[in-house]
């Protein structure tokens, strides 16, 4: 588990949508999750992850509204040099 900060960007609408602003605002952060590796070859493997990432930021009418969102990767792993497929 983690926790932390996030931050997000964007345009501001002000004057009824005439002039165009950017702003950004922060707010507490956190996420959970794992993954899996599994060894195809000697030296190659294939990760996957998979995140619950939870943040909540003030919108337009300065109300704090949360926002969940599931983050998953795959990735393609390259071990260099020999490896065994023993286990340490």
């Amino acid at each position: 588990m983690c926790w932390g900060g996030a931050k997000v960007s964007g345009p501001i609408l002000t004057n009824g949508g005439l002039i165009l602003l950017g702003g950004w605002a922060t707010g507490y952060a956190w996420a959970v999750g794992g993954g899996v590796e599994y060894r195809a070859t000697d030296s190659m493997a294939i990760r996957t992850v998979a995140d619950y990432l939870r943040t909540a930021f003030y919108d337009s009418s300065l109300v704090v509204r949360g926002q969940s969102n599931l983050r998953t990767t795959a990735t393609l792993v390259y071990y260099f040099g020999k490896q065994s497929r023993r286990w340490r």
